[in-house]
């Protein structure tokens, strides 16, 4: 991708990814979730915007490490997880429903450091 116009954190399904496609704007999309992220992927394939949109199923976080993907729910479409500490967005610990290991990159360290613009 040359330009991109917008940075998905959290896609999720890809609501909000293929609307912007749709309007032609290129696309990012970060989703961790494994289930989500098959979803965006196909919606992103169904509605043919391979050409528009770059999607990763990796988490966004404040350092690049290896930690573990804490998620309350499983279910598809299902959101309200977090990244290295099972932590709520009002910051109550929660009970992971299910751990994934996985690699999160700080914004610097994807953009700075990656091949994404090359």
């Amino acid at each position: 991708m040359e330009k991109t116009d917008v940075l998905g954190h959290r896609a999720n399904v890809g609501i909000y990814s293929l609307y912007a496609a749709l309007r032609g704007v290129a696309v990012i999309a970060f989703e961790p979730a494994p289930g989500n992220y098959y979803i965006l992927s196909r919606n992103i394939e169904i509605n043919g915007f391979g050409d528009r949109i770059a999607s990763f199923c990796v988490a966004l976080n404040d350092d690049t490490r290896l930690a573990s993907f804490h998620m309350q729910s499983t279910e598809l479409g299902g959101s309200l997880s977090s990244f290295g500490e099972a932590i709520d967005f009002k910051g109550e610990p929660y009970t992971a429903k299910f751990k994934q290991s996985m690699v999160g990159y700080s914004i610097d360290d994807l953009f700075v450091n990656s091949p994404l613009y090359s």
